[in-house]
């Protein structure tokens, strides 16, 4: 369990979107370690583990999304957090992802996915958490929302969205006095499955990749999934009750550094 977590952040229900992927499932275990009750979704039928506290989600269609919170409100009464982990970068569909050369199908499917599917659960969270009288929604950004990539413009542009969405959702929430808190996490260089393309395309050793990207960083290396769960944790949790409306930047000192990339 983590250090410092208060008794009233012991048997809650925390809904997770895109539980299948590295961080969603870390996210399922670091929250169920610390007392929660993680509601796990993904887009395949059935749980690929048989957890039995797994819904189908969609999160591009707002059925689905419907459906998951009837079940939520039948089987678990209250969810208590949000976290909207969902998202795809783009790097396996068709077309460049630059500006001349990103297909208008592979633009619109990262935005349902990164955007539409944020947007749609924070409105579902909100409609549910304000009648409980509090809640707290963490949604997945990225430092390329922040930090301009032009290789990665649907992808970007989606995440910066996300970041301001965080913040309107923030003030909403507050200015309707619902006790809800919205936060974002913009992670990166992060140890996922995400970077085998570009371990694949380096034809370089995983460690010499690893280690010649590391250079970027302040601290001399990648983040493990748990850095990024610990910090979701600590925002869905009372811990963080007077945190509202922020982006919180995990990448070991990498924008601080002004963004420079180590070409492989």
């Amino acid at each position: 369990m983590s250090a410092g977590l208060e008794k009233t952040d012991m048997n809650k229900n925390v809904l997770i979107t895109g539980a299948n992927g590295d961080i969603g499932r870390q996210l399922a275990l670091t929250f169920s370690e610390n007392g929660w009750t993680p509601i796990v979704s993904g887009i395949q039928e059935h749980a690929i583990d048989g957890n039995p506290d797994y819904i189908k989600l969609d999160v591009a269609k707002e059925e689905d999304w419907e459906n998951a919170f009837a079940l939520i409100e039948q089987k678990y009464g209250r969810l208590q957090a949000l976290v909207n982990n969902a998202g795809i970068v783009g790097t396996q569909l068709q077309g460049g992802l630059d500006i001349e050369n990103t297909g208008l199908e592979a633009w619109q499917q990262i935005h349902e996915v990164n955007l539409t599917g944020t947007f749609l659960g924070c409105k579902y969270a909100v409609r549910h958490m304000k009648n409980n009288g509090s809640g707290s929604i963490v949604n997945m950004g990225s430092r390329s929302g922040i930090y301009p990539r032009a290789e990665r413009i649907a992808y970007g542009t989606s995440k910066a969205a996300v970041h301001q969405l965080t913040k309107i959702v923030a003030i909403h929430c507050g200015e309707k006095g619902y006790n809800i808190r919205c936060n974002a996490i913009a992670g990166a260089t992060i140890k996922t499955k995400l970077w085998e393309p570009v371990i694949s395309r380096s034809n370089l050793p995983e460690k010499l990749v690893y280690e010649k990207l590391s250079k970027d960083i302040p601290l001399g290396r990648f983040g493990e999934c748990e850095e990024i769960t610990e910090a979701v944790l600590f925002l869905a949790s009372d811990r963080s009750s007077y945190i509202n409306g922020i982006t919180l930047v995990i990448d070991g000192g990498f924008l601080a550094a002004k963004g420079y990339e180590t070409q492989l």
